[in-house]
């Protein structure tokens, strides 16, 4: 025991205060360490219950867990990397890591840890043909990570833990976690869903969500469905983007299908959305309601992107086609 702070420590009636106790470990230790306490007031003879503290690893062999990459969307594998180092004065034999624990938080989304490929270890193993006093050596998994981030409210989280053993078991790392990641995604939106086939002069509309890692959104370019043919855009186009200072702009430059942000104040920041459109002067005709794919490749100002389906529904439109069952929806007199 090092300390007590605060001491003495006093309270008045009906209070409540917290007393600090400062320890060291020394070097060498290993294993598990609690502590109790039971409080005495000065000059009385009332006791309180006595208070015990959680069970805490002290041990020279440590590990600290790392996720990469730093940003991480709905599809992408995640690696932990398991960073082991041994300073407990003696070289270990049989340096075995746990199996690791997944932890996840909703949020308004949802997220899935797959299943884990690994370890691997660098160096190529932890025991070669031992991790010498000072070494430190890795394990390494990776994983698909899988969900739905939110168009708004709190996003998905995930971490991992476990802990390593050596020497047979003899010694015991403490617990580690990796740092808490949120699940990140650019979510695009498309409308209307559904547009009637052989017509003309329609608009269509994506809306682009930011719920990235911390960039600003700099492009989005619109690749137009080749199937079925006859989507025909003729250059007329419209942006509505909510920028970094909280303006509606509508000064994105086009390129063909490509909108970009003018300057960098007008990018589109974390949790605000930007709208655009096309007009298409031809829509292809079908027999059949057909889906129509178009990607969306949405890019933040460090160069990142990802690329994004959206699906409008084609309906068969017959222009010369009476409701005969019902002509009383079609039918107009002209006096």
């Amino acid at each position: 025991m090092d300390s007590t702070s605060p001491s003495p420590f006093n309270l008045a009636a009906g209070a409540s205060g917290t007393i600090t106790y400062t320890c060291t470990t020394n070097a060498g230790d290993n294993g598990t360490v609690s502590f109790s306490v039971t409080d005495v007031r000065a000059g009385a003879s009332v006791t309180s219950r006595t208070a015990a503290s959680n069970s805490l690893v002290v041990s020279p062999l440590t590990i600290t867990i790392a996720t990469t990459p730093s940003c991480i969307f709905p599809g992408d594998t995640a690696t932990f990397t398991m960073t082991v180092v041994n300073n407990t004065g003696v070289a270990l034999n049989n340096v075995t890591p746990s199996a690791l624990t997944r932890t996840t938080t909703p949020g308004a989304g949802a997220v899935t840890i797959g299943a884990f490929t690994g370890p691997t270890t660098n160096p190529l193993n932890c025991n070669t043909p031992s991790l010498a006093n000072g070494a430190t050596c890795n394990f390494i998994w990776t994983a698909p990570i899988t969900g739905t981030v939110p168009a708004s409210g709190t996003r998905p989280t995930f971490l991992v833990s476990g802990n390593v053993t050596a020497n047979a078991g003899a010694i015991t790392s403490q617990t580690a976690s990796s740092p808490v990641k949120n699940l990140s995604d650019y979510l695009v939106a498309v409308s209307p869903a559904s547009v009637n086939g052989n017509s003309g002069n329609q608009e269509i509309a994506w809306d682009v969500t930011n719920r990235g890692c911390g960039n600003n959104l700099n492009s989005m370019a619109i690749t137009v469905a080749a199937a079925p043919a006859g989507w025909t855009y003729a250059g007329d186009s419209y942006s509505l983007v909510n920028n970094t200072v909280g303006s509606q702009v509508e000064t994105w430059t086009v390129a063909a299908t490509t909108f970009t942000a003018p300057s960098a104040m007008d990018r589109i920041p974390i949790d605000v959305d930007g709208n655009f459109s096309l007009v298409f002067s031809a829509i292809p005709s079908v027999a059949v309601a057909t889906g129509s794919t178009f990607t969306v490749r949405v890019t933040d100002q460090s160069g990142f992107f990802v690329d994004r389906s959206t699906t409008i529904t084609i309906n068969p439109f017959g222009t010369g086609t009476a409701n005969t069952a019902t002509p009383s929806t079609w039918h107009e007199v002209f006096q």
